[in-house]
């Protein structure tokens, strides 16, 4: 056991280490269980684990959209049930981007709290993307949608008893919602695997460290993650870098919509100013200030230190600054269903503001994400 004012490095490292392979086995057991080939092909889900304060510890992002979709995930839950009132086995569902959920409706979040002899000591969360949530096209994500209300059903964090199964009140809610039920179900079933699998390892990791040395070394990781982030924008050549691209409309009408972003490089911290951005579009290529952290962090950390862990300590040195109604922070209800459209440009735009301040490294811009289907028949046979 490790004292808090003096940190062993070597035990935070293996007790580090031992959380980010419990958030990975949560994944590997999510992908294994799942039904849909959104999760067990293409792993388009993630996975984190929390302190009882909310930090991210531990994630194992097998999609970069999602380091920063559960950002806030854990106060979002305590608007709705206090810390005093969580119990064993609890589980809440979320998928709505502006009140707790991932980055759109087909991304539905479950986080489980982890109690330790009886004390609350961590909690522990998968996302995935969801085939279908209902909405007015099949998959639940179109840029013709004017409202979040055409994408689908919405759940702010909402418990569900995984006791009762496909009778508990929220999955039926859910299965009723989508054109693919018996999909939803498998897969929500394994993003519950999942949770289960966390729990029971965290908790052998308490059983081997104990409370005070696995919080002491967490926090100390944290820590060290955000001296090493500081310590490497520190080398960064200071200065305020502007750079800005354009999507070639909103869907409805020619005009191209301006995404800009002013990159503040100062001593040890970075700041993202999309002041100067277009207002939210009309269409569900809006991006959710969620996935607007998800595309900087993600770009921040790639840019600068690929191997740094995605941690909230990693982030505490990158602040971003988005106008409210914009298009990379609109407001309610506007549609965001088709954001990965904007955050393919957004990240260009993002990329282009700080490689100005990153002599000897360039990213080439990409474009926008593209959503496209190919079909017809075969004429040679």
């Amino acid at each position: 056991m490790q004292s808090p004012d003096k940190v062993d490095p070597i035990l935070t490292e293996v007790v580090a280490n031992h959380l980010l392979s419990v958030s990975e086995e949560i994944g590997l057991t999510m992908i294994r269980a799942a039904h849909s080939p959104n999760i067990r092909e293409r792993r388009d889900c993630s996975t984190a684990i929390f302190d009882v304060n909310g930090q991210i510890i531990a994630q194992a992002p097998y999609i970069p959209m999602h380091l920063g979709s559960m950002v806030g995930l854990i106060g979002e839950v305590l608007k709705h049930v206090s810390l005093q009132k969580l119990k064993p086995g609890d589980i809440f569902i979320a998928n709505d981007p502006y009140n707790g959920g991932g980055a759109h409706l087909p991304d539905i979040t479950l986080v489980s709290p982890v109690f330790y002899e009886g004390q609350l000591v961590a909690f522990v969360a998968d996302i995935a993307h969801h085939a279908d949530v209902g909405g007015m096209v099949p998959g639940s994500e179109s840029a013709a949608c004017t409202t979040i209300y055409q994408e689908g059903l919405r759940l702010s964090p909402v418990p569900i008893n995984s006791a009762l199964g496909e009778k508990d009140p929220v999955i039926q809610l859910i299965m009723l919602n989508s054109r693919t039920p018996e999909e939803r179900l498998g897969d929500l079933q394994a993003q519950i695997a999942g949770l289960h699998v966390g729990v029971q390892r965290l908790q052998e990791v308490y059983d081997r460290f104990g409370i005070q040395s696995v919080s002491s070394s967490t926090e100390e990781f944290l820590n060290y993650s955000e001296r090493r982030m500081r310590n490497l924008i520190s080398e960064l050549n200071k200065g305020i870098f502007t750079f800005e691209d354009y999507l070639d409309n909103d869907g409805f009408n020619r005009d191209p919509v301006k995404i800009k972003c002013t990159a503040s490089i100062l001593d040890d911290e970075i700041i993202l100013d999309f002041k100067g951005t277009d207002k939210q579009m009309a269409s569900g290529k809006n991006i959710p200030m969620v996935a607007t952290l998800s595309v900087a962090y993600c770009l921040v950390k790639m840019l600068i230190d690929p191997d740094i862990p995605a941690n909230t300590g990693t982030y505490r040195s990158i602040k971003v600054h988005a106008p409210e109604g914009s298009v990379v922070n609109p407001k309610q209800p506007a549609a965001v269903g088709a954001r990965a459209i904007s955050c393919g440009i957004l990240g260009d735009v993002i990329g282009g503001a700080l490689m100005q301040s990153l002599p000897g490294r360039a990213l080439a811009s990409s474009g926008p994400h593209s959503l496209s289907t190919f079909s017809g028949t075969d004429n040679v046979r």
